[in-house]
């Protein structure tokens, strides 16, 4: 159990949430309620339209991959700054408690 004294735990979105999150600054088209539009959208563009649509996407993706990671790596550190936080605390009660056993113990042979 985590004390009430430690940091707040990190929010993890969802990998939904993420996606959405990131792709809607990049493609919105390609967020999850976006991607659901696109048929009808572009129900009578030609080949070549397709293939340029198709381009941009890749593009949309490959940058969405970057920003996954940086968002990753973000939520990695938090995750690791409270594990060590809630490990810290952990360890200064068990200090804490270690005190107040070997007091009452002195207190016993005195």
């Amino acid at each position: 159990m985590v004390p009430a004294s430690d940091p707040t735990a990190p929010v993890i979105p969802s990998a939904e949430e993420l996606y959405n999150t990131i792709m809607s600054e990049i493609e919105p088209e390609l967020t999850t309620e976006g991607v659901k539009l696109l048929s009808e959208k572009y129900k009578n563009e030609t080949t070549e339209e397709a293939r340029t649509r198709k381009a941009r996407y890749d593009k949309a993706y490959a940058e969405y991959d970057k920003q996954f990671a940086k968002h990753m790596d973000n939520i990695n550190a938090k995750v690791k700054k409270y594990e060590r936080a809630s490990f810290a605390e952990m360890e200064s009660e068990d200090r804490n408690q270690e005190s107040v056993g070997l007091a009452e113990i002195e207190n016993a042979f005195s």
